[in-house]
């Protein structure tokens, strides 16, 4: 089995649109849990200890900050925690229902952190060229345009500072003038470089038809398998979710489904889909350090 991020694009993005919806949508603690936790290590395979400072500094207190900002300015609830001075109660279902809600916010924020790390452009542009070739480009340039003039900024602000014309030499308006040339900088570079950009387009081609990809995906047997389980497992969610399997009451008051042995079979399946692409890089590894007998083992750069 091959690792995540050398699978067929269409197999990424059937994974990460589903994880996003079921991050979104599905509010029950335990499938919460699930998707959030497996999110997390999977960023943790991915980023390493970096995932730690993104929880522990935005986070937790996203979800923090969610809890109590709807604990304090929504009224419902059962269960009075305190009152405040004016006479309003701060009940623990909206407390609750706030850090849920963070916690949903968290997760897909999570996904998007896979999902970077994992798909890249042209992956993007081979799904969507087809049947949506300008979205596809004006995506795949969008997503290109922001680390991309991120890094020139900084660029020209260092070459600023070196000719003591910074954003923090001078008086107040000095830096603000200093600033200003920055970004006239930086207006006149993308504008050059959209010129060429489009010149670059049209000598390579672009728009006309019968046009090869940059990079040539190869549905393979690993993709046919993982999508097979993917898609199960979610028709599996599907049915649980629509038969009650998910259900969760946060107003008023706190109420869950009950547990029987269709919900542990529809959490399992649950569990299976978003593991996958975990599952799929570890093992990758694993066959990588371990080859088959009398295989050629992958030499290195």
């Amino acid at each position: 089995m091959k690792s995540f991020e050398r699978c067929h694009p269409v197999t990424n993005f059937v994974y990460y649109i589903c994880a996003v919806i079921f991050g979104m949508i599905f509010l029950h603690p335990v499938f919460l849990c699930i998707s959030f936790f497996s999110a997390f290590f999977y960023s943790l395979k991915l980023y390493g200890g970096k995932v730690f400072k993104s929880f522990f500094c935005f986070l937790l207190p996203v979800m923090t900050a969610s809890a109590v900002i709807n604990g304090l300015t929504a009224h419902y609830g059962v269960t009075p925690l305190f009152f405040m001075p004016n006479g309003n109660s701060v009940c623990l279902e909206p407390v609750i229902y706030g850090f849920v809600s963070g916690a949903s916010a968290s997760c897909v924020i999570l996904i998007f952190f896979c999902y970077n790390k994992t798909v890249n452009s042209d992956k993007l542009y081979y799904v969507l060229s087809k049947s949506l070739p300008k979205t596809a480009l004006l995506l795949t340039m969008s997503l290109r345009f922001a680390p991309m003039y991120s890094k020139k900024i900084r660029e020209i602000s260092e070459a600023q500072k070196g000719l003591g014309k910074g954003t923090d030499s001078g008086g107040l308006s000095e830096r603000i003038k200093n600033g200003l040339r920055i970004l006239s900088v930086l207006t006149s570079w993308a504008l050059e470089n959209s010129v060429e950009t489009a010149d670059s387009m049209k000598s390579r081609g672009y728009g006309l038809k019968n046009r090869s990809h940059y990079s040539d995906y190869r549905f393979s047997r690993t993709d046919a398998v993982m999508l097979s389980v993917m898609t199960v497992c979610c028709i599996v969610v599907i049915i649980g979710a629509a038969k009650g399997e998910t259900y969760v009451l946060y107003n008023p008051f706190f109420e869950i489904s009950k547990i029987t042995p269709f919900s542990v079979f529809v959490m399992f399946n649950y569990v299976v889909f978003f593991v996958t692409p975990l599952i799929s890089d570890l093992f990758g590894e694993y066959r990588v350090k371990n080859p088959k007998k009398g295989a050629i083992p992958a030499q290195r750069a």
